[in-house]
């Protein structure tokens, strides 16, 4: 959907065109384009942009100035003071609307207000991929801070290239002898049960074997010492922001998850290093957990 169907801003338009005769018929004279003299500027020595007299005795707040960024943006006027600023003209960005070649679920619908949408979708990876960040890093250990930014919660696993290559094999096997196999009835597009991406056996075998010529294209010289077992990381509670808790009732190894504090979970990884005399160290980890998407 464009503006123009919007706003039927296109029927306007068809309607000024039709009285207008054909631009390249021989009614339309062609007139030589005008050249304007346009004079030099002339170098002089007094400006207008006058200091303050208080500036080297006044105190300065950084907040009250505008930076360099903010007057090229407005070149008419580039204020000295934030106060003085105006807000500036923006396009209209518009979204197409698709939907999936297997299920034909909508995946982004053309709507102006995001909130009127009916179907709640998210196009961005922020609010689905948990954050991993480096918390601490020590000489033989390193923290590392997992966020879980969406609304439901999930179990994330840490494995280490040889664990993931093992897993991956194997998947890939039963994948490729399940793509003789029908595929599996659609569920209706009215039902709340979650359902995951809709990926054949070959799509998701193909993309296995990238990710395992990833994961291998860079020599490790640094060992991990991952936790074995599932994280649970809890949805993101937009109430209890100021009230973080941590969940009660979860039997985890106190030596690998460091703390807890509502969707933010720090664990610990040791370090062994493998090469001492080499000066780059490298390391890596294959980082799994569990997406739904829930339709509304």
């Amino acid at each position: 959907m464009l503006v123009k169907d919007k706003y039927s801003l296109s029927a306007l338009a068809a309607r000024k065109r039709s009285g207008l005769p054909f631009a390249g018929s021989l009614g339309m004279k062609k007139e030589t384009p005008q050249i304007y003299k346009v004079e030099p500027a002339v170098a002089s020595e007094e400006t207008d942009d006058a200091l303050d007299p208080d500036i080297f005795t006044k105190v300065l707040t950084l907040s009250n100035v505008t930076t360099i960024d903010q007057r090229i943006r407005q070149p008419e006027r580039q204020p000295v003071k934030s106060e003085d600023l105006i807000p500036i003209h923006k396009f209209l960005s518009v979204r197409r609307s698709q939907r999936c070649r297997f299920c034909e679920h909508n995946l982004s619908k053309p709507e102006y207000n995001p909130s009127s949408i009916k179907f709640k979708i998210h196009l961005g990876a922020f609010y689905h991929v948990p954050d991993v960040i480096i918390y601490r890093l020590a000489r033989d250990d390193m923290q590392l801070r997992l966020c879980n930014r969406s609304q439901y919660p999930t179990h994330v696993r840490l494995l280490s290239f040889d664990q993931f290559a093992l897993i991956a094999h194997s998947k890939i096997d039963e994948l490729e002898r399940s793509c003789g196999e029908a595929e599996k009835e659609k569920k209706s597009a009215s039902s709340m049960v979650g359902h995951e991406l809709c990926e054949s056996p070959a799509t998701q075998a193909a993309n296995l074997k990238s990710c395992l010529r990833n994961a291998f294209k860079e020599k490790v010289n640094v060992v991990l010492q991952l936790p074995n077992e599932p994280i649970l990381l809890p949805a993101r509670d937009d109430l209890a922001e100021y009230e973080l808790t941590a969940p009660q009732n979860l039997k985890e190894d106190p030596k690998a998850v460091l703390w807890r504090k509502g969707n933010k979970v720090v664990i610990s990884a040791p370090l062994t290093v493998i090469d001492v005399e080499l000066e780059d160290k490298r390391t890596g980890f294959v980082f799994e957990f569990g997406a739904v998407s829930y339709k509304t």
